[in-house]
C-alpha cells in the first residue's frame, strides 16, 4: 500500500486486502472467488468493502468462517 493510502478506505483493492491480512494475493483472489471473503465488482475492478473485511476477520476469529483459518 502507499504512504498516502489510508487504512480506513471504503473499500480494498484484493491486493490490498491480501497486505492488509497478510496473506497471498492468489489466496485472497480465491477467497473472493469462492465467496469466503465478500466483494463487489466495480466495472472491471474487484473491490472488498472495509466492512465485509471487518466481519471476515471477526468471523475467523468466532470460527464462523466455513473451515478456513
Amino acid at each position: 500500500m502507499k504512504t498516502n493510502e489510508t487504512p480506513n478506505a471504503l473499500a480494498y483493492t484484493v491486493k490490498e486486502a491480501a497486505r492488509l491480512l497478510h496473506i497471498n494475493a492468489n489466496v485472497a483472489y480465491q477467497y473472493t472467488k469462492k465467496g469466503i471473503l465478500p466483494s463487489v465488482r466495480i466495472g472491471r475492478s474487484v473491490r472488498i468493502p472495509r466492512l465485509a473485511l471487518e466481519q471476515f476477520l471477526a468471523d475467523q476469529s468466532t470460527g464462523r468462517a466455513g473451515g478456513v483459518r
